[in-house]
Parts: C-alpha cells; sequence; structure tokens
C-alpha cells in the first residue's frame, strides 16, 4: 500500500504539470511567443536546484532509511506480481499507443473533418489530463487492483472500444467523455506497469527504467504507426487498427496468464 501511495503522489505531479503548463503557456504566450520558452528555463533551472539538493541529501544518508532490501522470502502473491509486469508492460505499451495517435493526429483530424475548434480540443485534452490525475489519486489510494488478473485483460477490451469510437464520435460531449474513460484507463495502465515491475524487486531502478521504455515506445508506434495510417487512410482506420492492437493483446494476455496460472497453481514462499 505505501508503494502504491507513493507511486501516486509522483504520477500526480506530473500528471498536474500536464493540465496546468498548457494554460500558464497560453497566458504568456498572449504577451509574447518568447515568454513561454524564458518561463521554461526558470522552471529547468529551479528543478535543477531542487535536483541537485535531493540527491545530495540521499546520499549522504547514513541511517540506510531510502535503502530497500528485498531479500528473504516472497509474499504469497510475491511470484504472481513478478510475472505481472509482462502483461502489465503490454497494457502500458497499448495505452501510450493510443495516447501517440491521439496526441498527434487527433487535433488535425478534429478541425478538418469535424469542424471544432482549438478551444474545443484543448477542452477535450483538458479533460482527458483531468481524469488521469484523478485516476492517479484513485489508485493511490487504493489496493483492490493490486494482482487482478482478470481486470487487466478487460483493461484492453475497454481501450479497443473506447479508441474505435473516438474515431466515429462527432460530438464535442461524446468526445469528451471517451477521453475521460481513456484517461482514467490509462492512469491504470500506467499505475499497474510501475507497482507490478518494482514490488516485491530488489532491481527496482532497472525495472523501472523498463517501464519508461516501453511507455517511449507505445507513444512513437502510437505517433509514427497511427500517423502513417491517418496520412494514407484516414483516422478512423488509424483508431480501429490501434482498436485491434488493443485486442489483439488482450489475446496474448489472457494466454500469458492462463499459461502461468496452470504452471503455478498454488503460489509458495520463495523461502521455506
Amino acid at each position: 500500500a505505501e508503494l502504491s501511495r507513493l507511486l501516486s503522489v509522483y504520477n500526480m505531479s506530473w500528471g498536474a504539470g500536464l493540465i496546468i503548463s498548457p494554460f500558464i503557456a497560453g497566458m504568456l504566450a498572449s504577451l509574447s511567443v518568447k515568454y513561454p520558452l524564458y518561463a521554461a528555463a526558470v522552471i529547468f533551472f529551479l528543478s535543477l536546484l531542487l535536483m541537485s539538493a535531493a540527491f545530495l541529501y540521499f546520499f549522504r544518508d547514513k541511517n540506510g532509511l531510502y535503502n530497500v532490501k528485498t531479500e528473504g522470502c516472497l509474499p504469497e502473491n510475491g511470484r504472481a506480481g513478478d510475472f505481472l509486469r509482462f502483461p502489465a508492460w503490454l497494457g502500458i505499451f497499448v495505452s501510450y499507443s493510443i495516447m501517440g495517435l491521439i496526441n498527434n493526429s487527433f487535433p488535425v483530424y478534429a478541425v478538418e473533418n469535424i469542424g471544432l475548434g482549438k478551444n474545443q480540443i484543448g477542452i477535450i485534452f483538458f479533460f482527458r489530463s483531468t481524469s488521469n490525475v484523478l485516476g492517479f489519486l484513485l489508485l493511490g489510494f487504493t489496493v483492490r487492483w493490486h494482482f487482478k488478473k482478470r481486470l487487466m485483460i478487460f483493461v484492453f477490451f475497454f481501450l479497443a472500444a473506447a479508441v474505435f469510437l473516438v474515431g466515429r464520435a462527432i460530438n464535442p460531449v461524446m468526445l469528451s467523455l471517451l477521453m475521460v474513460f481513456i484517461g482514467l484507463t490509462a492512469s491504470y495502465a500506467y499505475s499497474s506497469s510501475a507497482f507490478h515491475c518494482t514490488v516485491y524487486s530488489p532491481r527496482r531502478g532497472m525495472r523501472m527504467a523498463m517501464h519508461e521504455a516501453v511507455i517511449s515506445m507505445g507513444l512513437i508506434a502510437g505517433a509514427l504507426g497511427g500517423g502513417y495510417v491517418t496520412r494514407y487512410f484516414s483516422f478512423p482506420a488509424a483508431c480501429s487498427a490501434v482498436s485491434l492492437l488493443s485486442l489483439s493483446a488482450m489475446s496474448v494476455c489472457a494466454v500469458l496468464l492462463l499459461h502461468y496460472r496452470r504452471k503455478n497453481a498454488v503460489f509458495k514462499p520463495a523461502v521455506q
């Protein structure tokens, strides 16, 4: 539970930045296009000072407060949680492929094909980012979603249905509701990956590096692949392709979990 809360605070911090930064940049840009760049430089400099102070504090930790040891016996769900990182990584790849497609292709499609204004598109993205942060908040203070294999499978179906409908919805209210759903589902995929790849693991740094790498691969795949399909076919076709990807990933996830369940019908501690 403590790990889940810490991850929630971390996720909410960068999620809140995604919500606040467009508003600040917009207000500064209305005064001068250079002001957002100056503000970004100041924020980066302040962040550098803060991170430097934090690193100095942690490296001087003499009591070992921040040294996490996971040697010994794994809890009942330990081995299950360690294995669940694979379907969790698959889920975060699919969810951020959808994010990459929506971030890069949806605004152009919404303006040219649906006739939405820039303000309407901004509001739709605002709802998605806000729901993302609220999802992190909810997941951080609940534990019922930990080690839930069926939920991990159903998430792929929910994502497939949502992105398929995004490619066919023309009403701003409907699009906003779908973005809220995608934001909530993406927050679960992110939290599930971060939690299951680090819980009970003695190599959390390497696992989190892999977690972030999968996110980057998903964003790139969604942006490039989705952009290609959108350019040569249409945005609805790209949404259908990503929806099919999510359903395929759901099948792979189900096979992985079924195989693991048959192989390990009863989880036992690593050390008796």
